[in-house]
């Protein structure tokens, strides 16, 4: 309680061309911006400098960045994130937004005010929620957020020290709860320990903790949930996740997964376009009629969801198809298929977009039309997937009469979407 903080949300113009503030800023256009503001924003740097921290929520990677193309210098003020708090203090939460329980509606107006006392109670609940974690756990993840040269580092070295809770080194192996380390790899340790060791990314290194202070909550509460879909933001998450969770382990075998499809084997051409798939070579597959060619994408599909929690989706011309498809994969006691098409009552489709953002279905049927949907979109940026299917290939060919043209539009969304995502 004695370490000062200055709670700064977001900001923008008001009608008086003074310094108004906000909890969301869709698009800032920091150009315009008034000198009332400079003025403003300058004493909060040097306040921040000499007395304390600012701290704001999802501030270090939205608000900082928009600010510090208007004024560098701001580049070096020390934030603490509730944001980043909220993912170790409730790891198992399906959403990390600030509770703003003023609103009567997602309509209604922001308030500056509620907004920064909103955004305290959350640092308090979440110091709190902390400050329950087994002491070896909080060691393994306070190293991760201070041991580095950042602006990040100093700020949370700020914030623990107060509390006892900045530790002189990472704790060992041995000391952890068991539940932190369930079902990792030997290879997998040997990549936390050097990340606990060297790695200077402060990023990364608060994915790590993440990702293990949520197998630690997962395994120990049975919890199918999956982590924060926020970490997809992060260039460095899928290959930190590929190190931790990776797909094909060392001493992997296809056999549990063909007995989940209640097959004894694979068939044909299956296992080759299976390992393409896997590989990341993006095969174009062609197969008879009844030749099993869905499983060579459902089997990745259930790979990636069960591994690590990814979404595949499959484009497919045909609403019968894709019904039929998610039956018999239920039939078959998989449940982690479904489908969402224009016929849906608006009830069942946003059940569905639910399940689909707290990772509880990992294969998703859907037409080449529904990506122009903004649901659909919404749901893709939140969950970038892991594996995309065109099923029933022959209707990207513009010969004949039935040629679709949003079929043209998939690459494109594809590339937009993981562009903006800065991933591949």
């Amino acid at each position: 309680q004695d370490t000062p903080f200055l709670l700064f949300p977001p900001y923008t113009r008001n009608q008086h061309n003074s310094l108004q503030l906000r909890s969301a800023v869709a698009s800032p256009q920091l150009s315009g911006l008034s000198r009332p503001i400079a003025g403003c924003l300058q004493p909060a740097h040097s306040r921040a400098q000499t007395q304390g921290t600012l701290c704001g929520h999802n501030f270090r990677r939205f608000d900082q960045v928009h600010l510090t193309r208007q004024w560098p210098e701001l580049g070096s003020l020390q934030i603490i994130d509730t944001l980043e708090l909220s993912l170790l203090a409730f790891a198992l939460e399906p959403s990390h937004r600030l509770q703003k329980d003023y609103k009567l509606s997602d309509y209604a107006s922001n308030d500056p005010l509620e907004d920064v006392r909103a955004t305290r109670l959350l640092l308090e609940q979440c110091l709190k929620n902390l400050g329950q974690h087994p002491a070896p756990l909080r060691q393994l993840y306070t190293w991760l957020l201070t041991h580095g040269e950042t602006t990040a580092d100093a700020a949370y070295r700020g914030l623990f020290e107060p509390l006892g809770w900045l530790p002189e080194a990472p704790p060992t192996f041995s000391d952890l709860p068991p539940a932190v380390l369930t079902d990792l790899s030997s290879d997998a340790l040997n990549y936390i320990w050097g990340i606990l060791q060297r790695e200077a990314d402060f990023d990364r290194r608060f994915i790590v903790a993440a990702l293990l202070v949520w197998n630690f909550e997962r395994n120990q509460h049975q919890s199918k949930q999956a982590p924060s879909a926020w970490l997809n933001h992060l260039p460095q998450f899928q290959d930190t996740l590929d190190q931790l969770f990776p797909v094909t382990p060392a001493g992997f075998t296809y056999q549990p997964f063909l007995e989940a499809f209640d097959i004894p084997s694979f068939q044909g051409v299956q296992e080759e376009a299976v390992q393409a798939i896997i590989t990341r070579k993006n095969p174009l597959i062609l197969m008879p009629t009844g030749g099993g060619k869905s499983l060579c994408y459902q089997l990745p599909a259930l790979m990636y969801y069960r591994r690590q929690w990814g979404l595949t989706v499959c484009i497919s011309p045909l609403q019968a198809l894709m019904e039929d498809q998610v039956a018999d994969l239920e039939a078959k006691g998989l449940d982690f298929a479904t489908y969402i098409n224009s016929t849906l009552p608006a009830e069942l489709r946003a059940e569905r977009l639910e399940a689909l953002r707290n990772g509880h279905k990992g294969l998703l049927y859907i037409s080449p039309e529904q990506l122009r949907s903004i649901s659909i979109r919404s749901l893709l940026r939140e969950h970038p997937p892991a594996l995309w299917v065109i099923d029933e290939a022959h209707c990207i060919s513009q010969w004949g009469q039935s040629f679709r043209p949003d079929y043209r539009y998939i690459p494109k969304f594809i590339q937009e979407l993981y562009t903006d995502l800065n991933r591949p």
